[in-house]
């Protein structure tokens, strides 16, 4: 890949600045709302209109990302530039409809949804200004950079980090700890509102399919609290510890926790009218073990497990028996992170032979292969439904720095092999 960073002037960059702020700000950020620096937010439920720009307004107009699967950030100290992979293979630069995008330095993306995700965008790490992106069309809308989705909570608490109901509602924790909830209905004016309690600071969430939200933070006195608050109105206090707990959702739509009680840690299935957290499954798992997971989930197999730190937990089956799955199981020392297909999940760490893997795993039987078996130490990767899996990774055998490609047939092409740093973000779009 032969990169066209550019370093611009002390001058031109003051100029650039101006010129971005002015063009940003004019699209529709809307007012309010928490932010990841501590801006003032609206609580207690209440909407607000903000994060909506004019179709292809701003400075980006529309990205060619039409033909796209996966986005990815290339950086070399402050300038970084953003990347596609193209359907058929292809890494090509991204551009953009009205400007050059030599004034803009990618700095992070998180997808929303099948149709929408957000990247920001920044001259150097200390602003930034995110866009709201179509990912069908590549249209791109001004999004209030006071109410982006709390990355840094996803890698401290595990968990579902951005949930959606059965409205296309989008549900996530901002930087102020509030829980949101954001309508792209009309991109143009989006709506966000808060769905947490007024003062109640938001670890940990989960939402059911009607938009029911359970999850576990503290209230304005510094107390532990573990709340359920029903789409209709009313709360619900939650039974078990308010602390070291995970929510996830089902694949029917339903709402799960699992924490400590003095029965041990069980899994509860919540329902709202009449409000009842019933037990699921049998097994009691280890409350500090279950709080910090990945969640992974294969439709097709009717499979959700949890991929804690030193085992997997089988949260969710056809039969409803819930089980502990050691590392041992797949000759796995130890984890770096997961990903899952509809039919398959994914967990990328080192054999018990120092190796670095790659596991493809069937969830109904446990059945594994090493993918990758020490020829690549794996950075970053995601995966398609259909099992196509695109990896950033060192190569083992010379030390390159590589964009590859797995195929469902389980072969393996490199796409790129010139980069000179680990990528700084990599996202399935598509």
């Amino acid at each position: 890949m032969k990169k066209t960073f550019k370093v611009l002037g002390i001058i031109a960059l003051v100029a650039v600045f101006g010129f971005l702020f002015t063009a940003c700000s004019s699209g529709g950020a809307g007012s309010g709302g928490g932010g990841q620096t501590g801006g003032g937010g609206q609580t207690g439920g209440g909407g607000q209109t903000g994060g909506g720009g004019q179709t292809g307004g701003g400075t980006l107009g529309t990205m060619n990302i039409t033909n796209a699967t996966n986005l990815f950030i290339v950086a070399e100290g402050d300038y970084s530039e953003l990347f596609k992979v193209t359907n058929n293979g292809k890494v090509q630069k991204v551009t953009y409809s009205i400007t050059s995008d030599d004034y803009l330095q990618p700095r992070a993306i998180t997808v929303l949804n099948p149709d929408y995700f957000i990247i920001e965008y920044g001259i150097s790490s200390y602003y930034t200004h995110p866009y709201l992106v179509n990912s069908k069309t590549g249209a791109c809308y001004s999004y209030n950079k006071n109410d982006l989705p709390n990355k840094s909570l996803h890698d401290i608490y595990g968990g579902e980090f951005i949930l959606s109901d059965e409205n296309g509602n989008n549900y996530f924790i901002n930087g102020e700890r509030k829980l949101r909830k954001i309508s792209i209905a009309d991109p143009d004016n989006v709506t966000i509102s808060t769905c947490s309690v007024a003062n109640d600071d938001v670890r940990v969430f989960g939402v059911d399919k009607y938009g029911n939200v359970a999850y576990y933070g503290m209230d304005a006195g510094s107390n532990h609290i573990l709340r359920y608050k029903k789409a209709a109105g009313g709360l619900e206090n939650l039974p078990g510890s308010p602390n070291l707990v995970n929510f996830w959702q089902g694949l029917a739509g339903e709402l799960f926790y699992c924490n400590y009680f003095k029965a041990g840690s069980k899994i509860k299935k919540l329902q709202a009218n009449p409000f009842s957290a019933d037990d699921y499954g049998s097994v009691d798992f280890n409350p500090i073990s279950i709080n910090n997971v990945i969640i992974l989930k294969m439709k097709k197999k009717n499979a959700i497990v949890a991929v804690g730190s030193f085992e997997i937990y089988d949260l969710y089956n056809s039969y409803a028996v819930t089980r502990n799955i050691p590392y041992s199981t797949f000759s796995l020392d130890s984890n770096k992170f997961g990903i899952a297909s509809d039919n398959f999940y994914y967990l990328i760490g080192k054999g018990k032979d120092a190796k670095s893997v790659l596991l493809k795993i069937d969830p109904s039987n446990d059945n594994h292969t090493r993918l990758i078996n020490g020829e690549y130490d794996i950075y970053k990767a995601s995966v398609s439904a259909d099992d196509v899996i695109i990896f950033n990774a060192i190569r083992m055998s010379d030390g390159a720095i590589v964009l590859g490609e797995i195929s469902a047939a389980e072969n393996i092409t490199i796409l790129d092999e010139n980069l000179t740093s680990e990528v700084i973000a990599l996202a399935r779009i598509r």
